[in-house]
């Protein structure tokens, strides 16, 4: 296994160690916040990025999440290393806690809903979410790095009904095709990116689909920038997306015309997609 594809692991465990949180009940939040922050703590790579931010920061988090009379409130500081000290240290106080309750926390916060899964998935999205999109940040930029990285080059040719594929590896480490059709590994990557970035505009779909579907393409990422993509784990990572788009595409192209994301743009993706699982 390539040091790229241990990269690629990592922040697909991560992904789903966070997800799983994000998305708790009152049954397991407090052991996926424990399970998070283990993997925080034994997984050498999100160690380094999470303890370069915080170990030589002097923050005190209950400045950031505080208490008072009624509703608890969040203030975040301006310094981004204090953020993430002061969730980081959060959480451990919640987990060092006698009862280890998420669920307590939770029900702190205000939350429009009257549902204790809401007010759960409220806590995480405003408290926990910022310290998630800055591991996951890091992670991409140092793939982004190691993408630089001369890698060996790889021809395979190929031939399908009505088309002839032509696959390489180009000197960036990111897998790149050309045929009649036009797919290349780096405009479905571009365009996943984009329909990734509109996914918070999107409105009245639940927050676990948004989440779900954002796995998804991030799957398919993952694979396209591989230079062994498996063909099994991208039609998987298709397959939800399409049915996101089935099940909410209404929805989606009313929503994210801000962000100037048509439904045709999902369309394109799913076909792009579909023809370049079609050439592996």
């Amino acid at each position: 296994m390539t040091e790229y594809q241990e990269l690629q692991l990592t922040s697909k465990d991560f992904r789903d160690y966070s997800s799983n949180l994000m998305n708790s009940n009152r049954e397991n939040a407090s052991v996926n916040l424990v399970r998070l922050m283990k993997y925080i703590e034994e997984n050498p790579t999100i160690h380094e990025i999470v303890h370069t931010a915080i170990d030589n920061v002097d923050y005190d988090f209950n400045e950031c999440f505080t208490s008072g009379i009624g509703w608890m409130k969040v203030k975040i500081p301006e310094d981004r290393n204090q953020h993430i000290k002061a969730i980081y240290d959060y959480m451990w106080y919640i987990i060092n806690e006698e009862n280890r309750d998420v669920e307590r926390q939770a029900l702190g916060y205000y939350c429009r809903s009257n549902k204790i899964e809401d007010y759960i998935r409220n806590f995480c999205r405003n408290v926990v979410e910022p310290l998630v999109d800055y591991v996951v940040g890091e992670l991409e930029k140092r793939m982004i790095i190691m993408q630089g990285t001369p890698q060996p080059t790889i021809v395979v040719n190929n031939t399908i009904t009505n088309s002839t594929g032509s696959f390489y590896q180009q000197g960036q480490g990111t897998m790149a095709i050309s045929n009649q059709n036009g797919v290349s590994g780096e405009d479905l990557n571009g365009l996943i990116e984009k329909i990734i970035s509109s996914l918070p505009a999107i409105k009245d779909v639940d927050t676990e689909e948004v989440d779900s579907v954002k796995d998804d393409l991030e799957s398919l990422q993952e694979q396209i920038q591989s230079p062994t993509p498996k063909k099994n784990r991208m039609q998987k990572a298709l397959n939800g997306v399409q049915k996101f788009f089935s099940d909410f595409g209404m929805k989606v192209a009313v929503t994210v015309a801000a962000k100037v994301v048509t439904s045709q743009d999902w369309t394109a993706l799913i076909q792009q997609a579909q023809l370049f699982i079609g050439n592996l």
